[in-house]
């Protein structure tokens, strides 16, 4: 086998069109096999020009600071057929409190290109992804990489318990490998801030119905309420709002009518595996149905048909037939809808990383917008990577003046339904637990990653994975 590894972009890009087509051949079915979106993250968020990669791209998911240094390729081919492939970026990173580290990841950040994996022929897998690691770590090592991350590798991958045996029978005298599952921090965050203000809200509201006085309560819970997640993001803000809320927390702990309503609480203050649910789809629209509570069923009939009624209508593009308004559309909607607390959507650089993934994603047929139409105009987006028979949909956005129509919710059915008219046989409803996505849910993923260290320089890794996502050893 020969192991190459690429380091100059336009060799890289040359390469695209045999990793598209080692794809196809290998029945990936993950937008990252199809390196497009890779790429033109590199492109617009890359630091050659000496900006911090949070300037260009808005958020940072590394320690305090970041710069996306260089993109890599690395191959592997048997007697001239490419048998692997997957692109690595390398970063310089500021950890809170600590020197500056040098990491070699997957090619993509954790909102953008939330799920990855290596691109690799089924019919010769164990050989070639030990051939691959092998290079990788050697790779990580001449480089003098601090840490090496295979990272987001969801649980359902095949490539997964390759990557699992060959680590456990790796043996390196000046090398450590873990694994740890994707997981989501608690506490008071900016993330959390909306569940916990609701929970806590019941917790005070159990101990009125049950006649306890707990001092503050009523108080702090409006307080949560008035929270943004902007004000969290200041440490200063965080730290009082977490401490008047333990102090709350100790002393309702000794009722026990309110056991309940406070372990509600207490699971969003604990770090706690991110969860991807995805539905298995059966062969029909009923069959479906019938898979969904009574009163999930009784919603989505009871909106759809007023939504109808109304004269509310839904639209597919798919494809090389999105065009360009349709993509301006796609991103004004969420623009409205999300406005500053975009993850997705954080500048012109992210604008513009947008518009030509799609671009390039539609070419090859594996993207498609889902529009609500109500009042004569567009109100509502779903977008999904179609690479049969797994469809991957995002809630994309949606006017907020027509939230009480439901567009944005009847959308995620109309899209289920096509999927199985078209064939598909699982619907990724993306990261997170969120309630309407688990009322469609038939099963839950999570996300490993595999995490390669020098045995002289032991790392903080929650110095290093600072913000929403942590990394939870198993």
């Amino acid at each position: 086998m020969n192991v190459k590894v690429l380091t100059e972009i336009e060799s890289i890009r040359e390469q695209v069109p045999r990793c598209i087509e080692l794809a196809r051949r290998a029945g990936a079915e993950l937008p990252c096999n199809f390196f497009y979106p890779a790429i033109h993250w590199w492109n617009h968020f890359n630091s050659r020009d000496g900006s911090a990669f949070w300037k260009k791209r808005g958020k940072n998911f590394f320690g305090n600071q970041s710069t996306l240094e260089q993109l890599f390729l690395f191959m592997v081919e048997e007697d001239g057929v490419l048998r692997a492939a997957a692109p690595f970026a390398s970063y310089r990173v500021r950890p809170a409190g600590g020197q500056r580290l040098r990491i070699l990841c997957y090619a993509g950040d954790q909102v953008l290109i939330p799920y990855q994996d290596i691109t690799v022929d089924p019919s010769r897998s164990r050989p070639v992804l030990a051939a691959f690691i092998e290079c990788l770590v050697k790779f990580y090592q001449e480089e003098g990489f601090d840490l090496l991350i295979l990272d987001h590798q969801l649980d359902t991958s095949q490539n997964v318990p390759v990557i699992r045996d060959f680590f456990a029978n790796f043996q390196h005298e000046q090398v450590m490998v873990r694994e740890a599952v994707t997981s989501m921090r608690g506490g008071v965050r900016p993330w959390t801030i909306r569940q916990l203000s609701r929970r806590f809200r019941k917790l005070s509201e159990a101990a009125a119905n049950e006649g306890v006085a707990i001092g503050g309560i009523e108080d702090f819970s409006t307080r949560l309420a008035e929270c943004t997640s902007l004000k969290l993001l200041f440490p200063a803000t965080r730290k009082v709002l977490a401490e008047e809320l333990r102090q709350i927390l100790a002393r309702c702990r000794t009722y026990e009518a309110l056991a309940g309503s406070l372990a509600a609480v207490d699971n969003l203050l604990h770090d706690r595996p991110i969860c991807y649910p995805y539905i298995s789809l059966p062969r029909d629209h009923e069959a479906f149905l019938a898979n969904l509570s009574r009163s999930t069923r009784y919603y989505y009939r009871r909106y759809m048909k007023s939504f109808k009624k109304a004269g509310g209508t839904f639209e597919t593009v798919s494809g090389r037939d999105i065009s360009e308004v349709d993509v301006k559309d796609y991103l004004h909607l969420h623009q409205v809808r999300w406005g500053r607390e975009s993850m997705f959507v954080c500048g012109d650089d992210s604008y513009a990383f947008h518009v030509d993934m799609v671009k390039a994603m539609a070419g090859e047929g594996l993207f498609s917008l889902f529009f609500a139409h109500f009042a004569g105009k567009r109100v509502a987006v779903l977008s999904s990577f179609d690479i049969h028979p797994r469809r991957e949909c995002y809630f994309t956005g949606m006017d907020p003046e027509y939230l009480k129509t439901r567009a944005g919710r009847l959308l995620w059915l109309y899209s289920i339904y096509d999927a199985i008219d078209n064939g598909y046989e699982i619907y990724d409803l993306g990261p997170g637990d969120f309630g309407y996505k688990m009322s469609f849910a038939t099963g839950e993923a999570r996300s490993h990653n595999f995490l390669v260290t020098r045995n002289d320089c032991p790392l903080d890794l929650d110095s290093i994975f600072a913000g929403y996502e942590c990394m939870v050893l198993v």
